[in-house]
């Protein structure tokens, strides 16, 4: 891309079916219910499973025809739009039968064998995507990055040298330095929702990108001290707030 700047493409990875006011839909779910998700109860659900080899195929194809079309510089799989994308379908039940032996609806559907197993599916997954972006990369005379967007769950997300993590509440500076310290390489963050009303979040947020300011950086010194803004050009915000200083959209 011009100027400097890295373009990727990001695919969301839920893949939904007929939903309320869609009757009429014809989507790749409704068009094939055999590979839909299936809950814990039997209940089958409008959400294709990644635990078909059909379903990974429909969207390594999406994968490989967009990469092939536009000239970017990789593609971000988006885990947080759409979960979850395995269940208690056959292929799955099968899967754990055949390693672990009895029901995987019988076990607690935290057991770590049952994630495990939903596990090894997905990661069977991201190396076929691997593929698809070597080969289209190999043709373009270029490695295609590839990144992903994951709730954290008590550990950090690695991909291709980067970390990815939806900010929220509960992000801290000192986690950067954790991930600095496991060899990550970039940082990149997605909906500053909760930093455009977290003034405490701004001083820091914005060096994500001095790796040497992170390093010796202290949250408690750097805390923005917060003003009461009560008019604005003469404009009494408290009473209508919204409309003196927000436009909508």
């Amino acid at each position: 891309m011009g100027k400097g700047i890295k373009f990727d493409l990001m695919f969301r990875m839920g893949i939904i079916g007929n939903i309320p006011r869609r009757i009429d839909s014809q989507d790749f779910v409704t068009q094939h219910p055999e590979y839909r998700q299936v809950l814990r109860d039997g209940t089958v659900i409008e959400k294709a499973s990644y635990a078909f080899p059909v379903v990974q195929q429909l969207m390594l194809d999406l994968i490989r025809e967009a990469t092939t079309l536009i000239d970017a510089d990789g593609i971000n799989l988006c885990f947080t739009r759409g979960p979850h994308f395995l269940s208690y379908e056959q292929p799955i039940l099968d899967a754990f039968t055949a390693q672990y032996g009895g029901d995987a609806c019988e076990v607690d559907p935290k057991d770590v064998r049952l994630l495990e197993v939903r596990a090894s599916f997905m990661t069977d997954f991201m190396h076929k995507v691997r593929r698809v972006l070597d080969e289209v990369g190999a043709k373009k005379g270029k490695r295609l990055e590839l990144s992903i967007w994951a709730w954290p769950h008590g550990e950090f997300i690695l991909a291709d040298g980067g970390y990815m993590h939806r900010l929220g509440p509960e992000i801290r500076a000192k986690w950067l330095s954790v991930a600095d310290e496991a060899g990550v390489e970039s940082f990149a963050y997605w909906d500053g929702d909760f930093a455009q009303i977290n003034p405490e979040l701004w001083a820091w947020l914005r060096r994500i990108g001095h790796r040497e300011e992170r390093s010796n950086w202290d949250h408690e010194a750097h805390k923005v001290r917060s003003v009461h803004i009560h008019t604005i050009d003469g404009i009494d915000v408290l009473q209508g707030k919204e409309q003196a200083v927000y436009s909508g959209g």
